[in-house]
């Protein structure tokens, strides 16, 4: 008897065993990835792969000309080395859940966030839209939606702790980090835009015109020479006018004139270049070229300011992101559809 009680016993802990290892099998049977310590579930993944669906369409549009996404378009193959369609996708996935979940564990090391975890959001989503609907039946004043979904809820969560630690970054910049900041960027950040005085010459139809061509290739050869450029102009019946093309404009220039603005980018004072802006084309040399200009850091200094936080928030996010190790269920991971 004793015996019979003593192998119950233990029938009865194996049993406890053999549960206990089903529900927690169970419970992480649709775990995709790891991020740290901290799992991602079918439910993320599948949320962050849907809201990148379009971006992998638009590239296979771009660059093959695909027309066709119906449901095998996912598995199509595209040159030897290239992945198909869905392969790049869960790439893309993988690669915004690292980036995501790194912002989330920055955020819980600074106090942000308590948590860093789906669930967690999972949870303050439901607290805050059931928060939102009491106000709404109360006909108290609901700011923004009356609901979020749970792929806003993420990326609000997400973009706040974004926005905090841009925050951090830029409360804790040195002057030397300002100031380095603003050195290594002047030249294309905070230089003064270029002004060039042009003469300069209208050639209305010259892509069909094999005279005006000619004329214009006499003019060149004698400007190169360096023969009169508005005597080379006269001698071709041709009229010259003076333009000032300001590139503190260039939005506007480049709209109104593409070629000019390209061209002028490359000339200095005293070249003549022919430019086309078909069906026309003009003569243009430079007869003046404002002086480089930096503007001085004490105007710029919020911008400075800002940009360096940014440039520090992000440079931290890639180093979270180095830090943390991923591991991923193959197997799991081939299970998700992007249709699903």
């Amino acid at each position: 008897m004793i015996m019979n009680k003593r192998i119950k016993n233990a029938i009865a802990v194996l049993c406890v065993f053999v549960l206990a290892f089903i529900f927690c099998s169970c419970k992480g049977s649709d775990i995709v990835m790891t991020v740290g310590k901290t799992n991602v579930n079918k439910e993320e993944f599948q949320m962050v792969m849907s809201s990148l669906r379009n971006e992998v369409i638009v590239y296979y549009s771009e660059n093959y000309n695909e027309t066709d996404f119906s449901e095998s378009f996912w598995n199509r193959k595209y040159g030897t080395k290239e992945k198909t369609p869905i392969e790049l996708l869960r790439e893309k996935t993988c690669d915004k859940i690292k980036e995501n979940h790194a912002i989330l564990k920055m955020a819980k090391d600074k106090n942000i966030i308590s948590d860093d975890s789906y669930e967690y959001i999972k949870e303050a989503f439901n607290s805050e839209n059931s928060s939102r609907q009491d106000k709404y039946d109360g006909n108290q004043t609901v700011y923004g939606v009356t609901r979020f979904s749970m792929e806003d809820y993420y990326d609000y969560v997400i973009s706040k702790c974004s926005v905090e630690l841009r925050n951090i970054a830029m409360n804790n910049l040195s002057d030397d980090d300002i100031n380095s900041y603003y050195e290594k960027n002047k030249d294309e950040m905070f230089c003064r835009p270029y002004t060039f005085e042009c003469e300069q010459v209208f050639l209305e139809g010259y892509s069909d015109s094999d005279e005006l061509k000619a004329a214009a290739n006499r003019i060149l050869k004698a400007a190169e020479s360096g023969a009169d450029f508005k005597s080379a102009v006269s001698s071709e019946k041709l009229s010259l006018t003076a333009e000032k093309y300001d590139m503190s404009l260039i939005r506007t220039l480049s709209i109104r004139f593409p070629a000019i603005t390209e061209a002028l980018g490359s000339m200095d004072s005293g070249d003549v270049r022919v430019v086309e802006e078909k069906p026309n084309a003009y003569i243009l040399k430079v007869t003046s070229k404002s002086e480089k200009a930096y503007i001085p850091p004490d105007e710029v200094s919020e911008n400075v300011k800002t940009y360096a936080a940014l440039e520090k928030f992000d440079t931290s996010v890639k180093e979270k992101i180095n830090e943390i190790k991923c591991n991923i269920n193959k197997r799991n991971l081939k299970k998700i559809k992007p249709t699903d």
